[in-house]
């Protein structure tokens, strides 16, 4: 039976609507069970999923037989929008099994009718039958079940799930956070702990373990202790409480013994509050090399694990037992870390190898909060954390691990007849669509640099990269542009305009802002090892204001070459590698020389200079100081250089001499500036 959805968009705004109007309403059935703010956290995913249903439109055709749904334990009034309320615009029939806990307290009915879901939804059922019982009455006659909870449950469902039918799984994800030591520590905290804390830590996404690079853990720890101390422990009723009860005294019990096993450990709170069912906010610290949690700890318990080297992720990553492979799901990585990135689901993907040691899918500097979208799928590539499982005529069984959308793997395998091998696939091109999984974009950068580099230059190049906010990660569309760096062996002023003229076209393609002044550094093996060669020459000086070429080409080059400043997308052959690893043994002291040098100025000086006041606004001269120190010990040389490039002299010289290399480049064809060179 095929279906109106220009009707089920109204149907979705009036009930966003009924949402918006009825929120005090909702919110006094909700904070029975969570905490205040969990509660608008909800109804805010669900006013923005009902309106953007217009998102999935393509999945919304044809209605299926029997749906059959069994709901979990956190979250209800999202949990209903997106588990009953959407896949119940194309069921012809569909069941609810609430959990024990929200049907006692009548949670699930009560939202239900608040919503007015028998107006709209006629074919949706709450039951009340237990678990048994639905099975046999509702389960074996169903098309789709749709499933949140353990693995054992799932492996019941299996058996007795009928031929042709289809089961969605959502289980549980290790989902951890990896602060590496050049993160930005202020912003992981203050992530780490909504993620770990988020309802009242009862979230089978929230991280299992939270890994600190040794160099900044003692920073983080502390920082982290402050944070928890703020979280208001307490009843629901108050709108501030951030922990509270635990509903099942079973969950109570296991999270008791995580404590007392751990005891040892345990470097804040681990009080438990048996009478009113409340665990107090908890760190457990442990180093990598001898114990990481695998546990989900459904509760406010945080697992704190000191690493030193990158490699050492490996020991949680791939534990010899598989632990983590099973529920690998997301994971929150603040800084920079090769293994983590280089084992990223997507990049392993993309480079056509097995997805079977991944860490999972990466987030830049995000939690599963930002990637939880009700109109996106969402999940991992682990049967322990979703997954897909179809039963064909014959009963035979097949299954995927993959990130799910309800209505997208039921259209797309009852209706639209794929398989979901297809689905998987699919599921990989999508990730680029989800915030924070920005590899597929980076990757694309780098072919592209790559086959371009090679097609103008071909055998004259030296070596050639990406560095800057790209080759970081830390880009920002519209904001950010991409620094490439061309060493060449002859000078060859057409291909370099030539490539000048497709960076910048690039770059717009991408909603990035490319540089239209200097959209590339571009020179030859002999000038840079001539202004490698005379670095000794550049003394830092607040008197001198002139913009001098060769001085910023010199500071410029000595700032990016070094192996500190990170790089992708490396072109070269082995001889132009060592060149670039002579060049940057050269280079690699000035940077942090010249920048003490600056600060040395500024400590002397009676006040601080007009540029960097306007650089600075907010900040007197020790803060500067403070602010130019921290960059120099992060090895951010770029950034102080923006800074002393033109406050910088040469021995010998007091005259400005850079001009636009592309106009130069391109004065045969009378171009006049760098925007009519690249056609904009």
């Amino acid at each position: 039976m095929n279906v109106d959805f220009n009707l089920i968009k109204k149907q979705c705004i009036d009930i966003a609507k009924i949402i918006k109007g009825k929120e005090n309403n909702l919110i006094k059935i909700l904070i029975q069970y969570e905490p205040y703010n969990v509660a608008r956290y909800e109804i805010e995913r669900c006013i923005r999923t009902l309106n953007d249903i217009d998102k999935n439109q393509q999945y919304f055709k044809e209605k299926v037989d029997t749906i059959s749904v069994f709901m979990p334990s956190n979250l209800p009034l999202y949990s209903l929008v997106l588990f009953t309320l959407i896949p119940g615009f194309i069921a012809e029939e569909l069941y609810v099994h609430p959990n024990t806990t929200l049907r006692q307290l009548g949670i699930i009915r009560n939202l239900y009718d608040i919503l007015k879901i028998k107006e709209y939804l006629p074919s949706v059922n709450i039951t009340s039958e237990k678990h048994d019982v639905f099975i046999e009455r509702y389960v074996k006659k169903s098309r789709v079940i749709i499933f949140t909870g353990r693995g054992t449950t799932k492996a019941e469902i299996e058996k007795v799930m009928p031929e042709n039918s289809i089961l969605i799984f959502n289980g549980s994800g290790h989902n951890p956070v990896v602060v590496a030591e050049d993160a930005d520590i202020n912003k992981a905290v203050k992530d780490s702990i909504f993620v770990k804390f988020f309802n009242n830590g009862q979230d089978c996404a929230g991280p299992d373990s939270i890994f600190i690079h040794k160099k900044i853990a003692d920073e983080f720890i502390e920082k982290f202790k402050n944070e928890c101390s703020k979280l208001i422990v307490g009843k629901f009723s108050n709108k501030n409480t951030f922990i509270g009860l635990i509903h099942q005294k079973s969950e109570l019990e296991k999270l008791e013994k995580i404590i007392s096993d751990n005891k040892d450990n345990v470097i804040y709170g681990g009080k438990v509050d048996s009478d009113n069912l409340i665990v107090h906010p908890t760190i457990i610290l442990s180093k990598i090399t001898e114990k990481a949690n695998f546990q989900e700890t459904f509760g406010p318990i945080a697992f704190i694990v000191k690493y030193e080297e990158d490699e050492e992720l490996k020991l949680y990553f791939q534990d010899e037992n598989g632990r983590y492979q099973y529920n690998k799901m997301y994971v929150s990585l603040y800084g920079n870390s090769r293994y983590i990135r280089s084992n990223c689901d997507v990049m392993l993907f993309k480079g056509n190898a097995s997805t079977k040691n991944g860490v999972g899918i990466v987030l830049s500097n995000q939690t599963i909060h930002d990637v939880e979208i009700g109109t996106k799928a969402y999940g991992g590539y682990s049967k322990g954390a979703s997954a897909v499982i179809f039963k064909n005529s014959y009963g035979k069984i097949f299954s995927k691990a993959l990130p799910i959308l309800i209505p997208e793997v039921i259209t797309e395998l009852l209706i639209n007849k794929k398989t979901i091998d297809d689905l998987q696939a699919k599921s990989f091109l999508m990730l680029r669509e989800i915030p924070g999984s920005d590899i597929d974009f980076v990757l694309k950068i780098e072919y592209e640099f790559k086959q371009q580099v090679k097609n103008i230059f071909a055998n004259n190049i030296e070596f050639a990269f990406i560095f800057g906010s790209i080759a970081k990660r830390t880009f920002k569309r519209k904001e950010s542009d991409i620094d490439t760096f061309i060493c060449l062996k002859e000078d060859d002023k057409v291909k370099m305009a030539t490539f000048a003229k497709w960076i910048v076209q690039f770059q717009y393609s991408l909603d990035l802002k490319p540089d239209l002044k200097y959209p590339s550094e571009i020179t030859t093996h002999e000038s840079l090892e001539s202004a490698v060669d005379n670095l000794k020459e550049i003394k830092i000086s607040f008197s001198y204001s002139s913009k001098n070429s060769r001085i910023y080409d010199k500071i410029f080059w000595a700032c990016v070459l070094p192996s500190f400043h990170k790089k992708r997308a490396f072109i070269g052959s082995e001889d132009g590698g060592r060149k670039l690893s002579d060049l940057a043994k050269k280079c690699k002291s000035y940077p942090k020389k010249w920048g003490e040098e600056f600060i040395q100025l500024l400590d002397k000086s009676e006040k601080v200079p007009i540029f960097l006041q306007k650089r600075y606004k907010s900040l007197n001269k020790e803060k500067i100081k403070q602010k130019l120190t921290k960059l120099l010990e992060e090895h951010e040389y770029c950034e102080v250089m923006r800074l002393i490039e033109f406050n910088a002299i040469e021995s010998g010289s007091t005259k400005a001499s850079r001009e636009v290399y592309v106009k130069n480049e391109l004065s045969q064809a009378n171009v006049e500036n760098i925007e009519n060179a690249v056609q904009i």
